[in-house]
This record gives C-alpha cells, sequence and structure tokens, in this order.
C-alpha cells in the first residue's frame, strides 16, 4: 500500500482519489470564504437599533462606498449620521424628493397620502421642539420616519429632511 510520495516539495501527490477530492474541496470552501468575507466586510454593514422608536432592532445595510446622489426607494430602511443626536441613526424612508408635506385641520402630517402622526410640541426630555413646515420636499432629500409617537424624526425642524448624500447605507430589517 503506498501512502503519498513527495517528488516536489511545493507539490502533493497522493495515490489516493478521495484524498485528492478533498483537498480540491476544502481549496475551494476556503476560496469561496475567503471571496464572501472580503464582500461583506466591503459592502455589508450591520445596525443595531436601541431605542423603540422602529418595530425592529437588527439592519442589514448595504455600504454605499462614496456620497451618492442615488435615491433609496420609499419603505427602505437607511442609515445615515444625525449631527443633531450626534450618531448613526435608523430611519424609515417615507418621503421621497417632490413628496408633498400637509397637515390636515387635526394637526395630523400627511407625507404624500401617508399620516405619519401629530407631531408633539415637547420632546420627551420637555425641551420645545417644532413640527416641519408644510411643502414640498426639495431635489436631494427624504423624509425620514419611525412609526413610534415619541420618534425623533423629519416630522420636526431640529431633526429636519435628511440630505440624500449623507445616507450611508440602505437595507432591510431582520429581527
Amino acid at each position: 500500500m503506498k501512502l503519498a510520495r513527495f517528488s516536489n516539495p511545493f507539490v502533493l501527490t497522493c495515490d489516493y482519489p478521495s484524498v485528492k477530492k478533498f483537498i480540491k474541496k476544502l481549496f475551494l470552501i476556503s476560496s469561496i470564504s475567503f471571496c464572501v468575507y472580503d464582500l461583506a466586510a466591503t459592502h455589508i454593514r450591520f445596525g443595531l437599533t436601541a431605542t423603540p422608536s422602529l418595530p425592529y432592532r437588527l439592519f442589514i445595510f448595504y455600504k454605499r462606498q462614496e456620497p451618492s446622489l442615488s435615491v433609496p426607494g420609499k419603505d427602505r430602511y437607511v442609515l445615515f449620521y444625525h449631527e443633531s443626536v450626534n450618531t448613526h441613526v435608523i430611519k424609515h424612508v417615507k418621503g421621497l424628493p417632490g413628496a408633498t408635506l400637509r397637515y390636515d385641520e387635526e394637526g395630523q402630517l400627511w407625507v404624500d397620502g401617508y399620516c405619519v402622526g401629530k407631531p408633539h410640541t415637547l420632546s420627551r426630555t420637555g425641551k420645545k421642539v417644532k413640527s416641519i413646515q408644510p411643502g414640498i420636499i426639495p431635489e436631494g432629500y427624504i423624509f425620514a420616519f419611525a412609526p413610534h409617537d415619541r420618534s425623533f424624526d423629519s416630522r420636526y425642524e431640529d431633526f429636519g429632511l435628511i440630505p440624500i448624500q449623507s445616507i450611508q447605507g440602505v437595507g432591510v430589517a431582520i429581527v
């Protein structure tokens, strides 16, 4: 019985086809794993929200490699850095450029036929907050929203509309 012979120190030769198959599979799996890891490390980001403003807590985002002017789809989740809260924020896109912002007679804010609720006059900490003005969402901006009643989002002037080029990722909820 012949095990393996090494005629060249850099080439493994073997008389057993099953060992050769195993080595080929191992090489293939290792190569694929490296490619998937490299792709995930450069193009995918996970996001976790610690506030109750969104119904989901864990998100997966496709990273934008450079500031982009491409508009994310309506009802997509976006990740962006917001200076007023000094952190990364995850919100739901409810209004795209050209959408109409209007208030009804009860003070409810509507974004292109979707009611996003009545903005509060005080924040959770008791600070006065001002509602966003009615109008048209300008080119280059989106209306970012979270369904929680007390969410700090584009319903308020201090938060405002979000510049599209500040969006760092577009994603989906996992859990």
